[in-house]
């Protein structure tokens, strides 16, 4: 049977040491799929979201110090990796992404999902470049080489512990506009148990409401063997203190303070200084 320019991907990887490729299968990934079951030695890490792949590639090349992989489909796919792959790039870790594309005698014509990843992903690579031709490939993969969700743990069964701080808020971005003087606006959220949720999918859940059962429950959540995640409720108007507060700072929360009084929100400030205070 004749060689695929899929075969010329999966085969170099695995000579590389790569033993997984985190990603959704799709369409224009099905070439790469057939290649890894025929090939056999990388196995196709299923994710539900193309963005868990990528975050799940960072953290195995950040624990492991080796090139780890992901992989979209065209259109939507490969774009959902982009807030993963920024995050490889902040931290300098080995990953290399995969972002199929539409057929090559489609592109600039207006092809159903055609994107241009080449663009998109330019300010979170090292390396991009756009494959047209299979003679192309080969050196093209090497020099990429070279430049070295929840539903998910559960598929796999990962045994990530995951501690959620629920504040029912936009925490920070709340905090940010009163650093900068405006009334938060828009950063509240309805409670959300997301022990819960956990459940749902199939995931031990535990939810903490009180700083006194929080040890125990952090206890409980290590020793569990599987995938676990721990709800923390606590105090939305809490404030995280920055290593040194300045000037700006504090005329800003000044002014927010002023402008909640004058709206009617006085009690607000009031809890807000009650809970920092204490």
């Amino acid at each position: 049977m004749a060689s695929m320019i899929a075969d010329d991907l999966a085969q170099p990887l695995a000579a590389a040491g790569v033993t997984k490729i985190w990603g959704v299968t799709g369409d224009s990934l099905n070439g790469l799929s057939d290649s890894l079951r025929r090939i056999g030695g990388i196995r196709w890490m299923h994710t539900r979201h193309e963005e868990a792949a990528a975050f799940a590639a960072g953290a195995e090349a950040a624990e492991t110090g080796r090139l780890a992989v992901c992989a979209g489909s065209c259109g939507p796919g490969n774009l959902h990796l982009i807030n993963g792959l920024f995050d490889c790039h902040r931290n300098h870790v080995p990953v290399l992404a995969i972002a199929a594309q539409i057929p090559s005698t489609e592109i600039g014509l207006g092809y159903f999902q055609e994107t241009h990843p080449q663009a998109l992903f330019q300010e979170c690579s090292h390396y991009v470049e756009l494959v047209t031709n299979a003679s192309q490939f080969p050196r093209v993969l090497e020099r990429a080489m070279l430049l070295g969700d929840l539903l998910t743990a559960r598929q796999l069964d990962l045994p990530i512990k995951v501690i959620v701080y629920n504040n029912s808020s936009l925490g920070f971005v709340a905090m940010e506009m009163m650093a900068g003087g405006c009334l938060d606006t828009g950063t509240d959220l309805h409670e959300t148990d997301f022990a819960a949720i956990a459940r749902g999918a199939g995931i031990h859940g535990l939810r903490v409401t009180e700083s006194e059962a929080l040890p125990d429950a952090i206890r409980k959540l290590l020793a569990y063997p599987g995938p676990a995640l721990l709800d923390v409720v606590t105090d939305k108007h809490e404030l995280a203190m920055p290593p040194k507060i300045e000037w700006a700072h504090a005329k800003g929360f000044s002014l927010y303070m002023l402008r909640a009084v004058l709206s009617g929100r006085g009690d607000e400030v009031l809890e807000l200084a009650q809970t920092n205070l204490r």
